[in-house]
């Protein structure tokens, strides 16, 4: 079944400006959104699953785009919140080479793992793209 980026990122999910100085901060920033709109259903789950993040649970998407990416059964599906930062994010303690500006969280239960991995390949892809992050962005 293919899901169109529409139905997986509806707006509620996206937190423009994305008021964080720090990479975990607009993490949580972006964890406190999903909550507040229904997307978790365990909130304590995923904090405790970022603050037991390791490198390879975020990748970096050229020098603008982070994404990090976690199973959890914290979610009943898989959700995804996007953040942009107006201003490149502290990367101190992460192991992100370049400060990014845009935040892209995956989250999936643990029996979605095809379409998890399915997910984090496209959006890698898509922000692969010279296009996908505009001028404005950098």
């Amino acid at each position: 079944m293919t899901m169109l980026l529409t139905e997986l990122l509806p707006v509620q999910h996206i937190v423009v400006p994305l008021e964080a100085t720090g990479f975990r901060d607009a993490v949580l920033l972006l964890v406190q959104q999903l909550a507040r709109v229904g997307a978790i259903r365990d909130v304590p789950a995923v904090e405790r699953a970022l603050a037991s993040a390791r490198g390879r649970d975020v990748v970096a998407i050229g020098d603008q785009v982070a994404l990090p990416h976690f199973r959890t059964d914290a979610v009943d599906h898989l959700v995804l919140g996007l953040g942009v930062s107006p201003d490149p994010l502290d990367t101190a303690e992460t192991t992100l080479a370049t400060p990014p500006r845009i935040v892209a969280l995956v989250l999936a239960p643990p029996e979605a793992a095809t379409r998890y991995l399915q997910t984090v390949a496209a959006l890698a892809r898509l922000f692969i793209a010279e296009h996908a992050v505009d001028q404005r962005c950098r």
